[in-house]
């Protein structure tokens, strides 16, 4: 009897540990996930964070955004994807954490020319900001940390304003012409975050190149 309730309270510890562990949390699995890497050659620069493979493949660039045609920055952006990727072979990475594809069946991924980061460098350049992560509800990516960091400390060269998730969006920089000056992220004009009745503080020194910037406070 005495050995029957042993072997019945280890069976008993086992089944709970292995529902401990299929309950651990769906982030850290997430995080833990293989990514997929393969060479490729890039046809085409569709636009600033969109490109077009030689196979055909269209593929929108993971965590990062830049400026609709017709939009402030859109040139720039996508001359400068352009430059760094068309016509060359470059590394895509598909994180398992991300969705395979996007709503216009674009393949959601990384890439990488040499040991440049394409994302972060678009993010750099001032024309792009870090968006579509699980900070603004969607997938977690590896790249997720590096590229909010790298937005937080960069001046975006056509201002930002706030969409209905309260991340950044790009403006066209009509109305105050933000198109000379460069403002650091988390600062706006009344151009680039139109309808603002809110509180708000002043840019030290009140104005960049004659044009007020603020941002917004509570009151």
């Amino acid at each position: 009897m005495r050995r029957t309730l042993i072997t019945a309270i280890m069976i008993a510890t086992l089944a709970v540990g292995a529902s401990a562990a299929s309950a651990a949390p769906a982030d850290a699995s997430l995080h833990a996930a293989t990514t997929v890497t393969t060479v490729k050659r890039v046809a085409e620069v569709i636009d600033g964070d969109t490109v077009r493979l030689a196979n055909g493949a269209r593929v929108r660039l993971i965590g990062f955004d830049t400026p609709e045609r017709g939009q402030c920055g859109y040139t720039s952006a996508t001359a400068k994807l352009t430059r760094m990727v068309e016509g060359k072979k470059v590394t895509v990475i598909n994180p398992a954490s991300v969705k395979d594809r996007d709503a216009y069946g674009r393949a959601l991924r990384t890439i990488k020319v040499g040991t440049t980061d394409v994302g972060a460098a678009q993010i750099r350049s001032g024309y792009a900001n870090a968006r579509y992560d699980s900070v603004d509800g969607y997938q977690w990516h590896p790249r997720q940390k590096t590229y909010r960091a790298l937005d937080r400390q960069t001046a975006h060269k056509c201002g930002t304003a706030v969409d209905r998730k309260g991340e950044p969006a790009k403006t066209s920089g009509s109305g105050t012409s933000t198109d000379s000056i460069s403002i650091p992220s988390g600062w706006y004009t009344d151009a680039t975050y139109p309808g603002y009745t809110g509180c708000r503080q002043g840019y030290p020194g009140g104005k960049i190149n004659g044009v007020y910037v603020w941002k917004p406070i509570s009151c």
